[in-house]
């Protein structure tokens, strides 16, 4: 005989004695208590424990404990219309190893700000560690017409093969993958969707995609409930994406607002027209649908947009009237609905509320952004609709800007600091170099991009930067990270050839917050010319010699607080003049000069810089 109890989140709320066991030695047996009744999306711990064996004690108690974590899934009525534009609410994210997991990133596709939920198998070393992605549970009504739909982008590590990516039918609450049925199973080039790449894997267009992989689901029976479960298996080779999951059972009637296209966040138009993106998640095409838009909470404006033929899985954009926007920011509501005349199956997907802000400040090249210099014209900090924003701060290095992601717990948020339009016309290379901070909270992994516009800030297409935190983090810290020493700050190098003998260019620093720990950002400069690893002083100005093209070659590097133009005098011993040159907008530049055709022998540098003269003597001797 023996006595058990069961408890219920640390709670007994049963004991019961099995008189007759009759159990000889290594023999086991099935016990049951009564039924326990939980509440849907909710998580139980339930536990056993024997008090008695044989009228007595138990002999061994270190056997006598166990227990299990029951999550009682959500149950919802189908369709399941998820566009990932951040964690579905009632999906479960299973993550045994306690290490890299599903997440939700800004992965591009018609949209270069779309969302979709990833696995980071690059960064990811405990190969073959299984991590769920789990549907909310369903029935079936109609199973002849049942049917998944979703989105995939994944690209190889040159020669790994071991990334995969399952989905299967689990009946009921089981989460054990051998009462499942497999519906899909790809790895490899059969997951593939673009090119092998040794470089971290972004989807960079919806050209890298394959769109709606269709897994008919009509083996099911309609007398059980299912959840679907996305397993993806770790191979250590590159990332993967899931987006746009549709489980469907009959006639749906449903479009999307996916995403603005334009205007961006920042930019200069007081008049733009917005761009939308629409996707056609109905089980037919779409003729006809109205928008309706409001800004600044003011009185909402209606259009119709009819005689379009949107196909099944079809994104498409599409354009509104122009808008009067005030300077500064904006806050505009776009809301789709009536497709094809009728009421919208599922309504979440229709509405995006967005900021917008109209700046109208201007700088060009070269330029420094040091966050203390007030004679710097400003760059904006910048936060999309309910974001926690880049904000300034006290570091080792004065004035810098901070995003507090260790604070932050919201997943997947952005915020942006966003440059002037620059006037990159005047040099045919430049680039960009700032001091970065951060050190990683493993194993969260904050994100920093570097998008440019080419178009006054409409749209941000260009990618510049685009690393995770673990790529740039200076060192690891479980508390909330400050720097304190230079050697807690990185230096980053861009270029901007693809941008330069351009106008109407931004530059922005985009953030995307996994809750992992705080970035700093500071010293800010475009240099002329295309160089890692710029020369920089820290006085005004310093003439030094520099074997770039000979023995005789000098090279003038300035640190002026603002653009000025330097007048440069070269004169031989004898007063002949060498060189006479108007060094025009001087600031961070470097200038080399070549003097191994001039005799040897002692030359005088002379320097104006506005109204204060110098003058250098520099021996050449070949």
């Amino acid at each position: 005989s023996t006595q058990i109890q069961l408890l219920l989140n640390g709670s007994v709320v049963e004991i019961k004695t099995f008189p007759s066991l009759a159990l000889s030695n290594l023999q086991s047996t099935t016990l049951s208590f009564n039924s326990l009744n939980f509440s849907a999306s909710t998580s139980q711990q339930v536990a056993f424990q024997i008090i008695q064996t044989n009228g007595t004690t138990d002999g061994k108690s270190s056997n006598n404990n166990a227990s299990v974590q029951v999550t009682i899934p959500a149950k919802v009525s189908l369709p399941i219309l998820e566009s990932f534009n951040t964690v579905p609410s009632g999906w479960q994210i299973m993550n045994p190893d306690s290490d890299v997991t599903w997440a939700n990133v800004v992965a591009p596709d018609v949209s270069t700000s779309n969302r979709a939920m990833s696995m980071n198998f690059n960064s990811y070393q405990n190969e073959g560690a299984l991590d769920w992605l789990i549907t909310p549970s369903f029935s079936l009504s109609i199973a002849l017409n049942a049917q998944l739909k979703f989105d995939v982008a994944y690209a190889q590590y040159p020669g790994e093969t071991a990334d995969n990516l399952k989905v299967y039918a689990l009946p009921g609450c089981s989460t054990d993958l051998s009462q499942g049925i497999l519906l899909y199973d790809k790895s490899g080039t059969a997951l593939a969707t673009a090119p092998s790449t040794s470089n971290n894997f972004v989807p960079s267009s919806d050209a890298q995609w394959r769109k709606s992989e269709v897994i008919a689901l009509n083996g099911l029976p309609t007398s059980t409930t299912w959840q679907l479960a996305f397993v993806a298996k770790n191979g250590y080779g590159n990332n993967l994406y899931v987006d746009n999951a549709i489980i469907s059972d009959g006639s749906i009637n449903d479009i999307a607002l996916s995403s603005i296209v334009s205007p961006s966040l920042v930019h200069c138009q007081s008049n733009p027209v917005i761009q939308f993106n629409a996707k056609n998640f109905s089980t037919t095409a779409i003729t006809s649908f109205q928008v309706q838009r409001t800004l600044n909470n003011g009185t909402m404006v209606s259009q119709s947009f009819s005689n379009i033929s949107l196909a099944v899985g079809e994104e498409r954009t599409f354009s509104l009237n122009a808008v009067t926007l005030s300077k500064g920011i904006n806050q505009l509501t776009i809301t789709i609905v009536n497709p094809n005349g009728f009421s919208d199956s599922a309504p979440a997907n229709n509405t995006i509320t967005f900021n917008s802000y109209v700046d109208q400040s201007a700088d060009r090249a070269p330029l420094r952004m040091t966050f203390d210099n007030p004679l710097e014209i400003p760059w904006l900090l910048a936060t999309p609709y309910n974001a926690q924003p880049w904000a300034p701060t006290s570091t080792n290095k004065n004035q810098s800007v901070t995003y507090k992601a260790f604070t932050n717990a919201t997943l997947g948020q952005e915020s942006w600091l966003t440059s002037p339009v620059l006037d990159l016309s005047h040099y045919a290379s430049q680039s960009l170099v700032f001091d970065v901070s951060y050190a990683q909270n493993i194993p969260a992994n904050d994100r920093l991009r570097i998008l440019a516009s080419d178009d006054c800030g409409l749209t941000y297409p260009t990618v510049l930067l685009d690393k995770a935190g673990s790529e740039f983090s200076v060192a690891t810290s479980t508390i909330a990270w400050t720097p304190s020493s230079n050697n807690d700050w990185k230096r980053e190098y861009v270029s901007l050839n693809t941008l330069a003998g351009k106008t109407g260019i931004r530059l922005a620093f985009v953030v995307t917050n996994q809750h992992g720990n705080n970035i700093y950002l500071d010293n800010l400069e475009i240099f002329a010319g295309e160089d890692s690893q710029p020369p920089v002083t820290s006085l005004p100005y310093q003439l030094y010699y520099s074997s770039r093209v000979s023995q005789s070659d000098l090279a003038l590097t300035f640190n002026l607080p603002k653009r000025t133009d330097v007048r440069l005098q070269i004169f031989s011993i004898m007063g002949q003049i060498v060189a006479d040159n108007l060094l025009t907008e001087t600031l961070n530049q470097t200038y080399y000069f070549d003097l191994s055709g001039q005799s040897v022998g002692l030359y005088m540098f002379r320097l104006q810089i506005d109204d204060q003269v110098t003058t250098t003597k520099v021996y050449i001797r070949h």
